[in-house]
């Protein structure tokens, strides 16, 4: 899949959308699911919120993780350079 490298760093696919499934977004986090769910219900986080893909089954877009994940690496390297 071709990505493309934006100028905050965070990347964008070429490609159709992809979505991933809890599991995956768990593993790319290292985070668990009470951890990804309270992000996402703390109005204060900036962790993408899941789409809805049926009555019972939810899925995070692929590159809305590959972004925040950009997203806290460069604040830590920001952070690093203080």
């Amino acid at each position: 899949m071709a990505s493309q490298l934006k100028d905050d760093g965070s990347r964008r696919s070429s490609s159709a959308l992809r979505a991933i499934k809890r599991k995956q977004v768990e593993e790319r986090t290292g985070c668990s699911r009470s951890t990804l769910y309270r992000w996402i219900s703390d109005s204060t986080c900036t962790f993408p919120r899941p789409i809805r893909l049926g009555s019972r089954s939810v899925a995070w877009l692929e590159h809305e993780v590959e972004d925040w994940l950009a997203q806290r690496a460069l604040a830590r390297d920001a952070e690093a350079i203080k």
